[in-house]
């Protein structure tokens, strides 16, 4: 069955020369702060507005992996996918995106910036360890590369719901600042939270069984 074909941009330093900070600030959260706001108060006829600058840079580094854009195509930032923004390897935020101009309309929205002031304002996300210290924010986006119809909205939406499991998956449940599709009305006892009720034993075999379905291993060639 053929499957819709998204691509992977590669890692967009978000403190890349456009987002240098112009002083020294208590926090270093600060200095990320004023330079995306400053990306998002932009001028559409000022062609060295910081905004421009940041997205012309992620066209180049698109462009420089997936090969440059014909001008009977959109540009790679205006096209429809999911996006990520990660802080080092750690994901932060996951969205999605099927606007007119895409990543480009999408990824700086007033109230992505009011998610990511929440975390960059938080002081203990800085100094944590060496490791958080040189961390920097990061994007990435999931772009569609094909001609379009009406399920793609289906399919995005669908797999920003799979970026956000996998997320919560591997433990950064505490770190992402989404709010929706990261809380469930249910849970499967032993398997999302401990066994709390008689016979633990028995039931931690079915638990066991049941991990075990979903734990990665070679298919069996047919004989």
């Amino acid at each position: 069955m053929a499957k819709d074909k998204f691509k992977i941009s590669p890692p967009l330093k978000i403190n890349c020369e456009y987002f240098k900070p112009r002083k020294k600030r208590k926090c270093p959260g600060e200095s990320y702060l004023f330079c995306l706001k400053e990306c998002m108060q932009w001028n559409k006829d000022d062609k060295d507005c910081l905004r421009e600058k940041f997205w012309n840079y992620v066209e180049e580094q698109i462009s420089n992996i997936y090969g440059k854009r014909s001008d009977s195509k959109r540009p790679y930032i205006y096209e429809h996918g999911c996006y990520i923004f990660t802080w080092g390897t750690t994901p932060i935020y996951i969205g999605q995106t099927t606007a007119n101009k895409g990543f480009y309309e999408e990824c700086f929205a007033d109230h992505k910036y009011k998610k990511l002031k929440s975390f960059l304002s938080n002081r203990n996300n800085f100094i944590s360890s060496k490791k958080t210290k040189k961390s920097h924010l990061n994007l990435f986006l999931v772009f569609w590369d094909g001609r379009k119809d009406a399920k793609l909205k289906d399919t995005v939406d669908h797999m920003e719901t799979n970026l956000i499991m996998k997320a919560i998956e591997a433990g950064f449940y505490d770190n992402l600042l989404n709010e929706k599709k990261i809380s469930y009305k249910w849970i499967i006892e032993g398997y999302n939270d401990d066994i709390h009720t008689n016979r633990p034993v028995a039931k931690s075999n079915c638990i066991k069984a049941f991990k075990n379905v979903f734990k990665k291993h070679p298919r069996k060639k047919e004989k």
